[in-house]
């Protein structure tokens, strides 16, 4: 719905906040895919800790990679979520 904020794995996939879609996508440079890494557009949204499309993601914003997890800053719900990219766990760290 509206991406905005994106990082790299730097193994050919960039992670990428969908603001709006309240959800993390991953889109893989060398087949094309897009794939949702974390959250749903189900409503509520919010925030909830989970894997996968269990988890809920409010407005990401900010996103960066230390190769093994991304992280993402929510602006609504005023958190730092990290999100383990080979278990696809997501974790609130602050906030």
């Amino acid at each position: 719905q509206s991406p905005r904020y994106m990082t790299s794995d730097n193994s050919g996939r960039l992670f990428i906040a969908d603001t709006n879609g309240q959800t993390i996508r991953v889109y893989n440079v060398n087949t094309g895919d897009v794939t949702t890494f974390a959250g749903t557009l189900q409503m509520p949204a919010g925030y909830v800790d989970g894997v996968g499309t269990a988890a809920r993601i409010h407005r990401p914003r900010g996103l960066t990679s230390d190769g093994t997890s991304i992280y993402i800053a929510e602006f609504d719900q005023h958190t730092i979520r990290q999100g383990v990219i080979a278990t696809g766990s997501i974790t609130t760290n602050v906030g």
